[in-house]
């Protein structure tokens, strides 16, 4: 690096690491640097840069030692870290920013690619985020969970767009992979992305009993099976791919019938460890429910599901 948007940079190794932690060596590359005759120190992060709060403990901390300012570059950042790192007063270096505080500059050779973000997460997108919301792992790979719903690596491709455009992730490549890296932890996620999340259900009607077709138990009887909620009589399926013209518009016998949500998305690959439609989806299927009963039960449902994750 020797011109960053017209400063003339001078970068050596650090002559003075070794009065370093060594978590702190361990972690980057540490560089003196001198731009245009501002002295400081550049860190390059070996691996996960880590949040907010550790790279501001790490930089108090080399500042205090080596009496310098110090910038971490990067190779790239989310719309959603850089702000972070602006507000915090953080000073970093990319390719394509430059935040330099101490030297009163902050720099921007172009706009990054935006992704577009629509009103409501597309059905394939809803179903991949959740799920990897309820499978318990760290990284988003798209990718893998794409293929274990049955889509297409197109329809993957523009999942981690609309993913990526709430803010909420770090997309990284691991080879020709997408890795999409969560900035809050899972409940706090749910919250800020489940604006973007929308009812399940395509349509719905009566169906006699038993069916012909794979029914996944959904609604308030998957709710009542979680938590203390009472099954009413007439039983909620999910379905996938039913052709609506096979139901009833029609309750006749509560006793023979079953109501029937055909879905957007297959509730059989999403299906919780109880074996019943994820608790994720059967909540947006009642979102809006007027019994204050059910509203309740499904909360509860929901925190006995974060619950069960992070243990």
């Amino acid at each position: 690096m020797s011109d960053l948007f017209g400063l003339n940079v001078r970068k050596k190794k650090c002559g003075k690491s070794n009065k370093l932690p060594l978590y702190l060596i361990g972690n980057y590359e540490i560089s003196d640097a001198d731009i245009s005759g501002f002295a400081c120190v550049i860190l390059r992060p070996f691996d996960d840069p880590g949040t907010v709060d550790t790279l501001k403990k790490h930089m108090m901390k080399i500042t205090d030692i080596l009496k310098k300012p110090v910038a971490f570059e990067f190779s790239g950042l989310s719309a959603f870290r850089r702000k972070s790192l602006i507000e915090n007063n953080i000073p970093f270096i990319t390719q394509k920013q430059a935040f330099l505080p101490f030297m009163g500059t902050f720099l921007q050779q172009q706009e990054e690619k935006k992704h577009v973000v629509y009103d409501t997460f597309t059905a394939a997108a809803q179903a991949i985020f959740i799920k990897w919301l309820i499978s318990g792992g760290q990284e988003l790979r798209t990718g893998e969970i794409a293929g274990e719903l049955g889509y297409t690596a197109m329809t993957a491709s523009r999942a981690v767009g609309q993913i990526e455009g709430t803010g909420c992730f770090e997309l990284r490549k691991n080879g020709t992979a997408n890795v999409l890296i969560p900035l809050f932890g899972r409940k706090e996620l749910f919250e800020k992305i489940k604006r973007f999340l929308a009812s399940p259900v395509l349509c719905t009607g009566y169906a006699d009993m038993p069916c012909d077709h794979d029914l996944v138990v959904a609604g308030t009887d998957a709710v009542a099976q979680r938590t203390m909620l009472n099954a009413g009589r007439l039983r909620t399926f999910a379905a996938y791919e039913i052709d609506k013209k096979e139901l009833r518009d029609e309750l006749v016998d509560v006793d023979v019938q079953a109501y029937v949500e055909i879905w957007k998305y297959d509730p059989k690959r999403l299906l919780w460890k109880d074996e019943c439609a994820d608790p994720v989806s059967v909540a947006l299927s009642l979102s809006g429910e007027p019994d204050e009963r059910v509203e309740g039960s499904v909360e509860d449902m929901l925190e006995k599901m974060w619950r069960e994750i992070d243990g």
